[in-house]
């Protein structure tokens, strides 16, 4: 039995059907695996390669799918040496793994481009790392040449660490499409910039856990006012609030109640009631403008969530909208530095939004989706 005879024999052995194809994922990941297994080791010739495609009963499709992954397939070490490089230890093999089967159906010139870049870290970009906002796919385009299609592709990645914590969206892409970021030194952030803790959030994720309060809680901290809940939604002289419309009655009971008693009680149940840090955004708060009340509450979790988890590093970016999210994956962000207190003000003096505050959510996601709360809404 020649070589080629037992690579599909042992596949075809490991396959759920024992008769494995290339439309079954299951299928590919175990082919996957034992041509790496074969190429880190003594495996097959060329020709044994090249005598099993001729041999096999494949489609046009399975062939050009075939024909994409060894075309790619001579990146993998590029890649997992940079991986390596940057801290993953024994993960560095299948967040390679991954990347490549990530790559191998784009053109095949922009994943050779991808691999050169790696090789070669004189030509690689640093992120910059002062307060501020941009855009990453032409930070990057500018910067290393890649294409759009890459930088997606790489973006897109997640996967789950040693510890069976989740990878989100974009963290292994910075560490390999920029110079001086790599994997967390310390544990208190998900990678590390010029050495110091670094978080990385999609569009849309949680600081941490969701909590928030009741909807008894609040009518009880705000009945005072004249406000009722039905059930469903709180009414207030006529006018009707709905769950996510906590902001805009906030603002309107401080512009017909006695302010200084709105004041008193926001922060009270907000500190009390809530569990977050007031001190730091309390007095930022605009009470006329809903979005000024949303984003400070929001910015009060960040700091709680900041002192938490010790980053002192910290990015959103608007990669990984779900079907529930609308706006993002145009590779906007904003990155900021410093103590929990200061990050959280220049994630405002650059416009970060976040989730629609609600009477049992005061610990809102951060993104760009539109249906955040923003400066432009009314």
């Amino acid at each position: 039995m020649n070589v080629t005879d037992k690579l599909y024999t042992e596949w075809a052995w490991r396959s759920k059907t024992g008769t494995p194809s290339m439309d079954n994922p299951e299928d590919k990941a175990i082919l996957d695996k034992l041509i790496l297994e074969l190429t880190e080791n003594e495996g097959p010739s060329k020709q044994d390669i090249i005598d099993y495609i001729k041999n096999a009963e494949l489609d046009d499709e399975q062939i050009g799918k075939l024909y994409r992954r060894v075309a790619n397939f001579g990146n993998y070490r590029n890649i997992k040496n940079t991986i390596s490089k940057k801290g993953y230890g024994a993960l560095s093999k299948q967040y390679a793994q991954q990347i490549q089967s990530i790559i191998e159906d784009l053109p095949r010139e922009e994943a050779e481009k991808f691999s050169t870049y790696l090789q070669d870290e004189s030509k690689q970009a640093n992120f910059p790392a002062n307060n501020h906002k941009g855009n990453l796919l032409d930070t990057l385009k500018s910067k290393t040449g890649l294409s759009d299609q890459i930088i997606r592709a790489v973006f897109a990645h997640t996967a789950q660490d040693d510890k069976k914590r989740g990878v989100g969206m974009g963290e292994l892409a910075m560490t390999l499409l920029f110079k001086n970021v790599a994997n967390t030194v310390g544990g208190k952030g998900d990678l590390s910039i010029n050495g110091g803790e670094f978080e990385v959030k999609g569009n849309g994720a949680k600081l941490g856990p969701k909590g928030g309060t009741s909807k008894d809680a609040f009518a009880n901290a705000f009945s005072k006012f004249n406000v009722e809940f039905d059930g469903s939604k709180f009414t207030y002289e006529g006018k009707s609030y709905n769950k996510s419309g906590i902001s805009f009655l906030i603002s309107d009971l401080f512009k017909k109640e006695n302010k200084g008693d709105i004041l008193s009680t926001t922060k009270n149940f907000l500190q009390n009631v809530v569990g977050l840090p007031t001190d730091a955004r309390i007095n930022k708060i605009d009470y006329n403008d809903p979005a000024s009340i949303n984003r400070n509450v929001g910015l009060m979790h960040f700091i709680d969530y900041s002192k938490t988890e010790g980053f002192n590093h910290f990015m959103c970016h608007d990669f990984g909208s779900g079907k529930k999210l609308t706006g993002g994956n145009t590779g906007k962000y904003i990155y900021v530095t410093g103590s929990p207190e200061s990050m959280a003000e220049g994630l405002s003096e650059l416009g970060v939004t976040f989730e629609k505050i609600s009477y049992v959510l005061f610990r809102p996601r951060i993104g760009f989706a539109t249906s955040y709360l923003g400066e432009d809404e009314e």
